[in-house]
């Protein structure tokens, strides 16, 4: 079985309960060879599938303590979802790349935010859905509250944003 059918196989089986990594299991479970099993459980692969479930526990059980309906209904989804998202904020297209050199960089400096991509509710009077959720940085989803609706947003800051990146990135400005 090739790594891209066994990252899919794998997928479902974590939607239907909890993450699992043992070599046994995942050898019985796709009816690998020990080695095979071996590489699948210490692959970049898996490391990404524990990483998005780590992901889709946390803002489902936030969702639940805030009152707010979590709409993906199941972690595949979530899952596909998330990587159909790209790269870049949806607001400012910035790169995720980008902005973790900029933080590397301490050009950015917080106690509360930092590199890693956001979950964003494009309405905040909706809930999380594919629909509704974008990616997006720290900053953009920090600026855009629920103040204004996500086009508005997009449109009047998001380019903003973006190029204070990027000038921040390139020494045109500083932070300090």
């Amino acid at each position: 079985m090739d790594m891209q059918e066994l990252v899919k196989k794998h997928i479902k089986f974590t939607s239907q309960g909890d993450f699992i990594r043992s070599v046994k299991t995942l050898k019985a479970r796709y009816n690998l060879s020990d080695s095979e099993a071996e590489a699948f459980a210490n692959s970049n692969e898996m490391e990404h599938i524990k990483l998005m479930k780590s992901k889709f526990t946390s803002k489902k059980s936030s969702a639940k303590r805030q009152g707010i309906k979590f709409g993906f209904k199941d972690f595949e989804e979530f899952y596909y979802w998330y990587e159909a998202q790209g790269d870049r904020c949806y607001y400012c297209d910035t790169e995720f790349a980008l902005l973790k050199k900029v933080f590397a960089k301490e050009l950015l400096d917080s106690k509360k935010f930092n590199s890693t991509p956001h979950i964003e509710r494009k309405d905040s009077n909706a809930g999380y859905s594919v629909d509704n959720c974008v990616l997006t940085c720290s900053l953009c989803n920090n600026a855009k509250s629920d103040m204004m609706n996500a086009e508005n947003f997009k449109n009047y800051f998001g380019k903003a944003i973006g190029k204070f990146v990027a000038d921040l990135y390139s020494d045109v400005i500083t932070n300090k």
